[in-house]
């Protein structure tokens, strides 16, 4: 289906392929699940050669934070953190790898509720913005650590981070 193999593909097929044994659903339907989810939410990024859309999607999350969290972006930008940095694999996995399975689950849920191939990039901001005092209040040499340490632990934080991007979405 013109989608190249790029990092992180498997880190969206393997809770993919771990529904197998949580709903007891047959391997053509994973396949089918896997194809509409990549095909609704990341297409762009794993059909095309030169990464531009992830260039954009890097774009996209530094103006979101110059407009709804400026002071976090520019603690950043002093640090020279760039989305490309820490967003990149957010974004081609959607989270896949940084969330417990069924956090995971549950955010994905979520974008399929909300319907919006946009809101990671709300997500993204929101997760920042639940971290921002830690970030803000820490001395520069730690703030790559603490941008790769972010996580969500349990569903009502999820919960929070979702009702926190819903909002910024609002806005």
């Amino acid at each position: 289906n013109d989608v190249k193999y790029k990092q992180g593909l498997n880190e969206i097929v393997g809770p993919m392929l771990l529904l197998k044994y949580k709903i007891q659903i047959s391997l053509s339907e994973i396949f089918n699940l896997i194809q509409g989810f990549v095909n609704k939410y990341l297409t762009n990024y794993y059909r095309e050669e030169k990464l531009f859309a992830l260039q954009s999607a890097c774009s996209l999350v530094t103006l979101l934070l110059k407009y709804h969290l400026p002071t976090v972006h520019n603690i950043l930008d002093k640090c020279m953190i760039t989305p490309q940095m820490y967003a990149t694999n957010w974004i081609l996995t959607l989270f896949g790898g940084k969330f417990q399975i069924d956090i995971l689950y549950h955010l994905w849920d979520y974008l399929i509720e909300y319907d919006d191939s946009m809101f990671i990039f709300y997500m993204i901001v929101a997760l920042l913005d639940t971290e921002k005092d830690k970030i803000l209040n820490s001395d520069i040499t730690y703030i790559p650590s603490i941008i790769t340490k972010l996580s969500i632990e349990s569903v009502s934080q999820l919960k929070t981070v979702v009702d926190l991007a819903l909002e910024i979405r609002k806005n």
